[in-house]
C-alpha cells in the first residue's frame, strides 16, 4: 500500500502517543512551557549532545510550472526569472563555504526544462568537494530521475506537501502537475527506493490549522510513514526497538521479512 493510501484509510482512533502529543502542543501557562523547556533541552543533550545541523538554502532558479495561490514564484506572478548557470551556482555556493557552512541545500522552483535532472546532477557533481552534505528541494521526480543526481553526490531530498487536506490542497494548487496531490505525497517514497539516505517532510503551517496537521490523521500518516522506512533492511532493529517502546504501531511492518518488503496497513 502506497504512502497516499495509507493516509486514505488511516482509522480514526487516535493512538496513546498522539493523545500525548495533542497534550504537548495544548495551550500552556509560561510555567508549564518552562517545564517542557528543561525536559526538551535535558533530552536534546542526552541524544545528541551540544551539537547544531547548521545548512544553507541555496535558490538555483524561480521558474515554475504550477499556479499555488501562496507562493511567490507562482508562474503566473509577474516577476523577473532567473536559473543561475553551474559557474553562478559555484560561485553563490564559495560564499556559503566561505562562510563555514558544509551541508547545503539546493532549492528550485518546479520546472523541468530548466530544472531538469541533468541540471541538478551537475551542480551537484560541481559543489560535491566543498560540502559534504548535499540535499536538494525541487520538483517531485520518480525514482529513475533520482538516481544521477545521487550518484553525482547528493545525499538528501526535501518535500513538503504544504497541507495533507485534500480539499485545501485542490483548492490553494489551481494550476501544473503539483495538482496531483498523491504523485506529491508518494514522492519521499520514490526518493527513499533510489537512495537518498535523508528525507524531510511536512506541512506548511498556516494553510490549514496546524492542530490538525501536527496531530490529526495527516500528521499521523507522516509518522506512519517514517516507521515504514524504519522498517526497512537497514533499520529494521531500530523500527522493532521503536515498536516495543510503542513509539510507532508493532503491526506497521512485516516482522517475518527482514529484506524491506513494508506494509502499510489501513487498520492503522
Amino acid at each position: 500500500m502506497s504512502f497516499a493510501q495509507a493516509l486514505d484509510n488511516l482509522a480514526l482512533r487516535k493512538s496513546d502517543v498522539v493523545r500525548r502529543f495533542e497534550q504537548l502542543i495544548a495551550p500552556k501557562s509560561g510555567a508549564e512551557l518552562e517545564s517542557m523547556a528543561q525536559t526538551s533541552r535535558a533530552l536534546t543533550l542526552q541524544n545528541f549532545g551540544r551539537t547544531m545541523r547548521l545548512f544553507a538554502p541555496l535558490y538555483l532558479s524561480n521558474e515554475c510550472i504550477n499556479n499555488c495561490r501562496y507562493c511567490g514564484f507562482s508562474r503566473d506572478n509577474p516577476i523577473l526569472r532567473v536559473t543561475l548557470s553551474v559557474e553562478e551556482v559555484m560561485a553563490e555556493a564559495r560564499y556559503l563555504r566561505d562562510a563555514g557552512f558544509r551541508q547545503i541545500l539546493l532549492v528550485a522552483g518546479e520546472h523541468p526544462k530548466f530544472v531538469s535532472g541533468d541540471y541538478l546532477a551537475e551542480c551537484v557533481r560541481a559543489l560535491a568537494p566543498d560540502f559534504p552534505s548535499i540535499a536538494i528541494e525541487v520538483g517531485p521526480m520518480a525514482s529513475s530521475e533520482y538516481v544521477p543526481i545521487i550518484r553525482a553526490g547528493a545525499e538528501g531530498l526535501v518535500v513538503y506537501q504544504e497541507t495533507y487536506q485534500r480539499s485545501v490542497y485542490a483548492e490553494l494548487h489551481t494550476a501544473g502537475p503539483k495538482r496531483d496531490f498523491n504523485y506529491r505525497l508518494d514522492c519521499p517514497e520514490r526518493a527513499y527506493s533510489a537512495g537518498f539516505r535523508r528525507l524531510g517532510i511536512g506541512a506548511l503551517f498556516g494553510l490549514w490549522r496546524w492542530q490538525d496537521e501536527a496531530s490529526g490523521r495527516p500528521g499521523r500518516a507522516c509518522r506512519l510513514f517514517v516507521a515504514a522506512l524504519l522498517a526497512s533492511a537497514n533499520h529494521y532493529q531500530l523500527a522493532a526497538a521503536a515498536a516495543r517502546r510503542g513509539r510507532i504501531p508493532a503491526a506497521l511492518f512485516n516482522k517475518r521479512s527482514r529484506t524491506g518488503a513494508t506494509r502499510l496497513r489501513s487498520a492503522h
